[in-house]
């Protein structure tokens, strides 16, 4: 287990053009990495956002949390190196911890609130990071000839692996509340769901040639 260690820094006003606000990172010596989700860990207020950045001295990998109303950002460093703009995969946990990976095999877990972190060797390499309401976390990974959904239980470190029966490349996804995992599968066109506790598979195939009607 490693410290996370938490800085804080405080920006200027933003600007404003339209509706659109901008802070200059790059002033404050981090820039911001692919992906903004909605977190709440339970430092900061419930409108933050989380997302993973870095330092442009070194590119030392960074989790940060922002507060737009406030103009606030909290800085934790992450002591293993993201690289700018490929790969960054991560989600807020409940209770404040974060999950990154970066495309390889290495998964890593910030506790905000204990000001700390883990780390665990899958021996696969996620494809994109799914939060579950008992405090797993799913991903699916890519292979030949198919890919396969993986469940890590952090207090045990066990992890548990469903291998798909087509699909070779599984991606992103999202829980649903009964704890089953929705996820796209590329190669295939299909939406498909996990059901993990009596696992159980189903996935749906929009008709070739059909029009899908659009809801506004």
């Amino acid at each position: 287990m490693h410290n996370a260690r938490g800085g804080c820094r405080r920006l200027g006003r933003p600007s404003s053009v339209a509706m659109l606000s901008t802070w200059d990172l790059d002033a404050h010596n981090f820039r911001a990495l692919i992906t903004i989700e909605r977190g709440h860990p339970p430092a900061v207020s419930r409108k933050s956002l989380v997302f993973c950045g870095a330092r442009l001295s070194d590119f030392h990998g960074l989790v940060v949390t922002m507060e737009p109303e406030s103009n606030r950002f909290l800085l934790w460093d992450v002591d293993d190196a993201l690289t700018e703009g490929y790969g960054t995969r991560f989600l807020a946990q409940h209770g404040g911890r974060i999950w990154v990976t970066k495309f390889t095999t290495q998964l890593k877990m910030v506790d905000m609130a204990a000001h700390s972190q883990l780390t665990w060797n899958l021996g696969v390499t996620p494809g994109g990071l799914v939060s579950r309401r008992d405090g797993s976390v799913m991903m699916p990974s890519g292979g030949s000839p198919t890919g396969a959904i993986h469940r890590l239980k952090p207090a045990s470190g066990r992890l548990t692996t469903w291998t798909l029966p087509t699909e070779p490349v599984p991606c992103s996804g999202v829980a649903s509340r009964d704890g089953a995992l929705f996820f796209a599968e590329r190669r295939t066109s299909r939406i498909a769901r996990l059901d993990v506790e009596d696992n159980r598979l189903v996935e749906w195939q929009l008709p070739s040639g059909s029009n899908p009607q659009i809801i506004s």
